[in-house]
């Protein structure tokens, strides 16, 4: 019984750490994205709006949701 449940907690642990990689993996950092949104054309200049558009973008690509 104890040999079962120290290959569950084991197993569990593998899990936990091969999915905190592959999301640490996919993720861009902030540099990364706000470089990329300046290729994008997002300069967020003076203007609320394209700043508020800019961020989003860079938040999203973050996120993984922009490539």
């Amino acid at each position: 019984m104890r040999f079962g449940i120290g290959i569950l907690v084991v197993f569990a642990f593998a899990l936990i750490v091969a999915s905190i990689a592959h999301a640490e993996a996919a993720k861009k950092t902030r540099d990364e994205c706000m470089q990329l949104a300046s290729q994008r054309g997002f300069n967020g200049g003076g203007d609320r709006t394209q700043a508020a558009a800019k961020r989003k973008f860079v938040v999203d690509c973050m996120q993984g949701k922009q490539s």
